[in-house]
């Protein structure tokens, strides 16, 4: 992770356990375009173009995540919260360093 974290020092919005990476997320249904915004009440603050109506928000949370993180769209699921803005999303096939490399930076600019 390029020494800037380290297990003990990772941001409040990841945790690694087993061969899963959990993220917690809070997420803006209905936006312009789905991006990363920031951090936002200790969870990665992701904005979603789909509305918050027959699961597609959360479909397009998990297509946009896998897609940032070079990953199938079946790797990541929404674990808790399918109904609620704030959510935790298990991230399988990756590691917690390789995710870190991807989503840091970006909240950095």
């Amino acid at each position: 992770m390029n020494g800037v974290f380290g297990r003990d020092s990772l941001p409040s919005w990841i945790e690694s356990s087993g061969d899963v990476v959990r993220l917690k997320v809070w997420i803006q249904p209905k936006a312009g375009k789905s991006g990363l915004v920031g951090v936002y009440d200790g969870r990665l603050k992701i904005k979603i173009k789909a509305p918050p109506v027959d699961d597609r928000a959360n479909l397009e949370l998990c297509r946009w995540l896998a897609k940032r993180l070079g990953l199938r769209a079946s790797s990541v699921t929404v674990r808790f919260g399918r109904t609620d803005r704030r959510k935790v999303v298990e991230v399988a096939d990756s590691d917690l360093s390789t995710i870190c490399e991807k989503l840091i930076p970006s909240l950095l600019e």
